[in-house]
Order: C-alpha cells, then sequence, then structure tokens
C-alpha cells in the first residue's frame, strides 16, 4: 500500500523459493552487481553529507535521499538472492557487511531529514543563481568541521568495513585449510589403526602385507625402526646432571643399607667402566653420606692411573664433583669404550655347537647393548662383520630380512634375532642336559661377593699368614665386624 506522493512506501512481502540452476549460473553476476550497489552507496552517501554541510538545495538533498533509498532496496534484493546460492558461513559474513551499509545509510537519510525539518519554515529556494542564505563566518567554520569529521568517520567506516572483508576472507580460507588439513590427518590415523590391527596376530599380518605394495611394507617397517631406536640412557649419564647441580644428593636419615654387598675395587678398565659406576651410584652416591665421605669411598675403591686422577683432590662437594667428572672422562671415553667393545666381539668363541653358539649369543648381546647405550644404534657394517662368522643357514636367515637392500635394522634388532635364533638349535632336555653336567664337574659357588682381600689366592698350609686389610663394609658402617 502506498502513502502521499508515493512517500512511505511498504514492499509487498517475498517469499523465498529455493535457488534454480539460472540462479547458480547467475551467481557470478549477482556478486559483480552488489560490490558495484555498494559502492554507488559509499559514494551517494558521501555526497549527500557534503550537500547537508553546504546547505545545499533541499531538493537535491531530497532527491538523492530517495536514491540512497532505492540502492539500498536493491543492495537487499541482491543480497537476498545470493543467500540462496552461498554457504552459511559466506551469508553470515556478508550479512554483517550489509548491515553494516544499512547503519552508514540510515545515518546520512537522519541528517539530511533533519536538515530538512530544520528549513520547513523557510520559503522554496528561488532558481535563479542566487545563493543561498548567508550565514556567519564562525557558523560556517564549525559547519565545516563537522563536515570534516563525519566525512572522516565516514572514510574511517569505510576502511574498518574493507579491513573487516579482508580478515573475514583470510580466515575463510584458513579454516578451509584446516578441515582440509584434518580430513588429511583423520584419514592418516585412521589407514595406521587398520595396520595396527592387521598387526594383531601372525595370519593378519600376512593378509594384510598382501594388500600393500613392496614400497608401502617397506616404508612401514622403517617407521618401526624408527619409532624403537631410540637409545637407553648411559649409565654415567647421572655425573654430568650432578656437576650441572641438576640431580641433587639423597640426603636421609639413616645411611645403613639393608642388602649386604661390597663394591669392587676399579683398574680404569673401559669394558667395566659401565657396571663399575653404576653400581658406585647404588652403593654410594645415593646413599645419605656426606661428599666428604662419599670421595673417600671412593678413593679407596681405585687403583693405578684412576687413583692418580683423584689422589690429589680435596674434601667437599666441589673435590667429589671433580673426581667424578675426571673419572668419566677418562675412564667413559665413548671412542675407547667402542674400540675396546669391538675388540672383545672379536674375540668371542664361536664353535658349531649349540650351547656353545648361545653363549656367543648372549655375550654379543651384551657388547651390543654397551654400544647402543654409548649411542651407537646402527652399524651395518658390524652387524655385516659378526654375521658373516655365522654358518651360511644363519647367515641366509638374516640376509632374509634385508631383501636386498641396504642394511637399515638396529643393533637391539639384530641382536634380539641372534638370540632368538641360537635358543632354536636348543631345547629343553639339551639344556637339562647342560645343566647337570655342569653342576657336577664345577664346585657350588656362593653367591655373595667375597672381601677383595679373602679372595686373594693363598697358599694351601695353615700357617699362612691372615691378611689384616679390611675393606670399607655399608652393611657395618666401616670393617665388617
Amino acid at each position: 500500500m502506498a502513502g502521499v506522493n508515493g512517500d512511505n512506501e511498504v514492499p509487498e512481502e517475498e517469499t523465498t523459493t529455493p535457488p534454480t540452476q539460472k540462479d547458480l549460473r547467475d551467481a557470478t553476476t549477482w556478486k559483480k552487481q552488489r560490490s558495484a550497489v555498494r559502492q554507488q552507496i559509499t559514494k551517494t552517501i558521501r555526497y549527500l553529507g557534503n550537500l547537508v554541510n553546504e546547505r545545499g538545495s533541499r531538493g537535491s538533498i531530497s532527491s538523492m535521499m530517495k536514491h540512497l533509498e532505492n540502492l539500498l532496496a536493491t543492495a537487499a534484493k541482491i543480497h537476498t538472492n545470493l543467500s540462496t546460492v552461498e554457504d552459511q558461513a559466506e551469508n553470515d559474513r556478508q550479512d554483517e557487511f550489509h548491515l553494516k551499509y544499512v547503519e552508514l545509510a540510515g545515518d546520512a537519510l537522519e541528517r539530511g531529514q533533519q536538515y530538512l525539518n530544520s528549513r520547513l519554515g523557510e520559503p522554496p529556494s528561488v532558481i535563479a543563481g542566487k545563493k543561498a542564505p548567508s550565514i556567519s563566518p564562525s557558523e560556517q567554520n564549525r559547519q565545516e568541521e563537522e563536515r570534516k569529521l563525519a566525512q572522516q568517520r565516514a572514510d574511517a567506516a569505510i576502511l574498518e568495513a574493507d579491513e573487516a572483508r579482508r580478515q573475514a576472507n583470510e580466515v575463510a580460507n584458513r579454516a578451509d585449510q584446516a578441515r582440509r588439513e584434518a580430513t588429511a590427518a583423520q584419514q592418516a590415523l585412521q589407514a595406521l589403526q587398520d595396520l595396527e590391527n592387521d598387526d594383531d596376530d601372525t595370519s593378519a599380518v600376512t593378509n594384510g602385507s598382501q594388500h600393500l605394495s613392496q614400497l608401502g611394507q617397506d616404508w612401514r617397517q622403517n617407521q618401526r625402526r624408527l619409532n624403537s631406536s631410540t637409545s637407553p640412557a648411559a649409565p654415567d649419564e647421572w655425573i654430568d646432571r650432578y656437576a650441572a647441580g641438576q640431580l641433587k644428593p639423597n640426603v636421609t636419615a639413616s645411611s645403613r643399607s639393608s642388602v649386604k654387598t661390597e663394591l669392587e675395587i676399579y683398574s680404569g678398565r673401559s669394558l667395566d667402566w659401565f657396571e663399575w659406576i653404576d653400581l658406585y651410584r647404588a652403593l654410594v652416591h645415593d646413599s645419605g653420606k656426606s661428599a666428604g665421605e662419599k670421595l673417600v669411598i671412593l678413593k679407596r675403591h681405585l687403583k693405578g692411573d684412576c687413583l692418580d686422577l683423584v689422589q690429589g683432590l680435596g674434601g667437599g662437594e666441589s673435590a667429589y664433583i671433580e673426581a667424578l667428572v675426571r673419572l668419566k672422562q677418562s675412564c667413559g671415553r665413548r671412542d675407547v669404550m667402542r674400540a675396546a667393545t669391538l675388540q672383545a666381539i672379536d674375540k668371542v668363541e664361536l664353535k658349531n655347537d649349540p650351547a656353545i653358539f648361545k653363549r656367543f649369543a648372549e655375550r654379543i648381546r651384551t657388547h651390543l647393548s654397551d654400544l647402543s647405550r654409548i649411542g651407537e644404534s646402527n652399524a651395518p657394517d658390524l652387524i655385516e662383520k659378526i654375521s658373516m662368522r655365522h654358518q651360511p643357514p644363519d647367515r641366509l636367515e638374516w640376509n632374509r630380512g634385508r631383501r636386498g637392500g641396504l642394511e637399515t635394522r638396529s643393533l637391539n634388532a639384530f641382536d634380539s634375532w641372534l638370540c632368538e635364533r641360537a635358543a632354536e638349535y636348543q631345547n629343553a632336555y639339551s639344556i637339562a642336559s647342560e645343566q647337570n653336567t655342569s653342576s657336577v664337574l664345577k664346585p657350588p659357588r656362593s653367591h655373595a661377593r667375597s672381601h677383595p682381600a679373602s679372595s686373594a689366592k693363598a697358599p694351601d698350609n695353615h700357617s699362612a699368614p691372615k691378611v689384616t686389610f679390611r675393606p670399607l663394609c655399608f652393611k657395618c658402617e666401616g670393617d665388617h665386624k
């Protein structure tokens, strides 16, 4: 229904219909029209503000206000058409932009209407080239300042709308990228879970491997090797942390140990360093003794060049730390330990006998474990060198897992395979027979360690003098009683 002179016309309610194929094809054209109409709205708002600030003709201002209303109606129609073909996220973003333009246009229309209301009692303007009624210079300056401020606010609002549109586009792009990455990650995780489920039993592994290419099987095996190739911490690693202040000394109310044992004297042999320093930490360093007492005990259990390293150090925690650091730098040298371990591997006996092969495998595993603890987890040349000493069937079995490629398996994988291979040559009866034979030939030995002085070989006669040196006993807190 239309009002007087066509003003305040109420548009009829429009019904929203599903998008047609033609609407989908015209979406690009509608987007261009939307941008053009929004630019016209911005220019019209700016021109209308200038007319109001300059106290222009009431007819021109009324025409501009009607033109602005028509542009808003056109923009609303285009926006409605596009909302039927765009997704919900884009609709929400464009709704904010459309409401921003509506807000700016409403402010401009309100200013224009206020200007028209202020001149309701004035006679119509004479169209004869005459100027508008003159105003005072101060009023002109005030209106000019208001016009400039209004223009600055309008420009700032337009810039803010453009920046918001740019940021919204970037956020939408990042959201799309994140959704794609999440979908890809979910698919990869599902694929890995399917592979892990296939590894629950041997038949599943066999059936799953048939569906994988050779490249896929190699990749899976390499990933498993990388995941399980972390080297264990070295037994002397605690010395560096203690010297750096990261490992606090153990302080307890009582330093008595519930276990009766003794610490052997260390001679500086590289192959014995890990075992000795690990036992020293358990018996001495982690006890409640003071640093000075620990240093005295440390000196009493060293001999040779090792004792010379710490002999001149005084007391206190700083001297104790210096002694530990010197011992590790001298006795725990990784290059010396590696060389000694390789030499020991060459000296391990191997014969064509199941029992000897079993002992060979266990000793090799011990040496390879030492190499792993000093940071060498993959040594294909060493693995090849050890496997060359095996019998042809054993060597063939190990090389079959390489599939004609380079050796990429770790030392831990090799020593585990070697011990399992050696165990396959023995059965329960052969192991029991070997144990019975050993118990008959060898006298029983006590599992407890004896004192270093009493372990020395003495003559068979009973008139030998008794050794007076009595080492420190950790059970008795002094000489053994």
